[in-house]
């Protein structure tokens, strides 16, 4: 850390001294002060970078996460920098002479998870460059090492200097403690607690379980045991990750859960979401297939694909809620049965490309025999399943199946109880009534 503390203190001289300079936009100074400056920023940029690129993974690490908006200005000038992000723009590669030889150069953009935007210097390291060109459409989150510097854009520019970011490194930010930008502190503390139930031979899992009752604030789980048997699943659900070892079959869990309304199918949705690295949700009445894959777009000539929400939930989970008023679901079928055997998407347009999607699928329902009073209830194990809307192909591949009975009395207590005081409570079923459904 001391190291970057320098690294940091230098960085904060180099930019007062330059300040005058970037205030004097409006008023261009005289051209050999310019080239002056400009050498000696250059200098000052190596020496700066030489000290960053010899950080270890271990230092880099005890760095945390930075938006675009908050480092980008002076003071993170040669500090090192850590932006989770995705790539937006790609250059075309380029010759630069570099000295008696010439070289390939390229740079991007690349966008933050609020949106904002950065461009990189020119990236002329080889390494880096091949690391770039092959993460790029393949990877949806990734990590970006480095640190800012103004980049000289020429005597005629309106802003003779702007921000950009030096790459000094970048890695695909698959993994799930990476993908919640942890900080340090909060590393410490689940550690902390880890290891004390170790200690106590405690129920992990118990102890997480209750802390997700207390924060979605739930009441009466003790009277809804299909309710509790549903959340207990949602843990093993956000635990679940990877490919079998040829790759080619996904190992993430999938959830489907029956009701009516009021019964706590949402507060299962919010457990998905909150227990998590990442979590999607599509509206029922807006969800599309594109939405969901992908949608190709021409760039430059070129056709990319912009991934939909089930590959940007990667590593997470992908949930609609009152699956019963999707109107096109058998468009979706193909594309839910893919991920749940593949772990992968297809965008089948111009575009022709795949997605990884290690995505656990969460869908609420109503039986779409409950959507009209006078329907009554399929009886055969095979009509009950129908009763869903969703295709047998599909439902086969759900690893958990779950039917929270409806009861009107029960309802209405907790309507009453929701408007009297800010808690959740849940539906507490007739005795009696259906249980789980079979795994099929």
């Amino acid at each position: 850390m001391n190291e970057i503390r320098e690294i940091h203190e230098a960085a904060i001289k180099f930019a007062e001294e330059n300040l005058t300079l970037w205030a004097r936009h409006g008023n261009p100074p005289d051209e050999e002060d310019d080239s002056s400056t400009v050498k000696k920023t250059g200098n000052t940029v190596s020496r700066i970078v030489a000290k960053l690129k010899g950080l270890k993974s271990a230092e880099w690490s005890q760095i945390n996460y930075s938006t675009i908006m908050a480092c980008r200005n002076n003071k993170n000038i040669g500090k090192a920098v850590k932006i989770r992000g995705t790539f937006k723009r790609l250059d075309e590669d380029a010759p630069v002479s570099t000295g008696n030889s010439m070289a390939d150069i390229l740079r991007f953009e690349f966008q933050d998870e609020r949106g904002d935007v950065l461009r990189t210097t020119r990236i002329t390291d080889s390494r880096l460059q091949k690391d770039v060109q092959e993460f790029f459409g393949e990877y949806l989150s990734l990590d970006f090492y480095g640190t800012i510097i103004p980049e000289w854009q020429g005597l005629n520019a309106k802003n003779k200097w702007l921000y950009r970011f030096f790459l000094i490194h970048v890695h695909p930010s698959e993994d799930p403690l990476s993908m919640v930008q942890a900080t340090r502190e909060e590393i410490a503390e689940a550690e902390k607690t880890v290891s004390a139930h170790k200690e106590n031979d405690g129920d992990l899992l118990s102890y997480i379980g209750t802390k997700l009752v207390e924060a979605i604030r739930i009441k009466g789980l003790d009277e809804a045991p299909q309710l509790e048997q549903a959340l207990r699943f949602a843990l093993f659900q956000s635990l679940s990750d990877g490919y079998s070892s040829n790759g080619k079959i996904s190992y993430k869990l999938h959830s489907l859960v029956i009701g009516s309304p009021a019964v706590g199918k949402k507060l299962l949705s919010e457990a998905a979401s909150l227990l998590n690295p990442v979590s999607k949700e599509a509206h029922p009445s807006k969800i599309t297939r594109a939405g969901i894959v992908g949608a190709a777009t021409n760039t430059s000539g070129q056709w990319k694909s912009d991934p939909g929400l089930i590959p940007l939930a990667h590593r997470g989970v992908f949930i609609v809620q009152d699956f019963h008023h999707v109107k096109n679901k058998g468009d979706l079928m193909g594309v839910f049965s893919m991920v749940m055997e593949d772990g992968l998407v297809i965008d089948a347009t111009a575009a022709k490309q795949a997605h990884h999607a290690l995505t656990s699928i969460h869908i609420d329902t109503n039986r779409l025999s409950h959507l009209h009073a006078n329907d009554s209830s399929p009886q055969s194990p095979t009509d009950q399943l129908l009763d869903v809307g969703i295709t047998m192909n599909v439902l086969s591949r759900f690893d958990f199946i779950i039917e929270i009975p409806r009861n009107t009395a029960r309802q209405l207590e907790i309507a009453l109880e929701m408007h009297s005081e800010p808690v959740i409570c849940v539906s507490r079923p007739d005795s009696g009534s259906a249980n789980k459904l079979a795994e099929t």
